[in-house]
């Protein structure tokens, strides 16, 4: 019998660990099920509530307003490193605009410079032969005519004088 003893010892040992493994798991489900609420009003604060209007334009607006800024941020950019050459562009268009406004007075120059000869030129044509005949049918005869009757008439009183001495 004291094996008896001994086995009922045993298996009031286990029953003894029975009831306190069933009152831990009783606890632990209890504490399972407070873990499984808290969890649940926890999802359901942070579970997502349905989207109003509102929060869509305001999504959608943000979205816009980055994108913007995104595109406006790569024009600045571009921009800014095509500044320079806009600018050198800009400096040899007023250049070639100024040798252009120089060739055209250059040119409106020539041409009243190749008039102004032209009426020379007319006036030289035609004053030619009124040139020619002043000299040479007027006044060169005219002139050696008088030169010769003065030549003529001091030499007669240059005779004159050298006969009376």
């Amino acid at each position: 019998m004291a094996e008896g003893k001994d086995h009922d010892k045993i298996i009031g040992h286990l029953e003894s660990e029975v009831h306190t493994l069933n009152s831990l798991v009783g606890k632990l489900f209890e504490k399972n099920d407070l873990l499984y609420d808290k969890m649940d009003s926890f999802m359901q604060e942070v579970r997502p509530k349905p989207m109003s209007f509102n929060m869509v334009l305001g999504a959608a607006v943000s979205i816009l307003t980055v994108f913007a800024l995104l595109f406006g941020s790569v024009i600045y950019i571009a921009n800014s490193a095509n500044a320079p050459m806009f600018t050198q562009l800009q400096v040899m268009n007023t250049n070639i605009q100024g040798v252009s406004n120089t060739a055209t007075q250059n040119t409106a120059l020539i041409q009243l410079s190749n008039q102004k000869m032209s009426g020379v030129m007319n006036k030289v044509t035609s004053n030619e032969d009124t040139l020619r005949w002043l000299l040479f049918d007027e006044n060169l005869p005219k002139q050696l005519t008088q030169t010769v009757g003065r030549v003529d008439t001091l030499e007669v009183l240059l005779n004159e004088l050298r006969s009376k001495k």
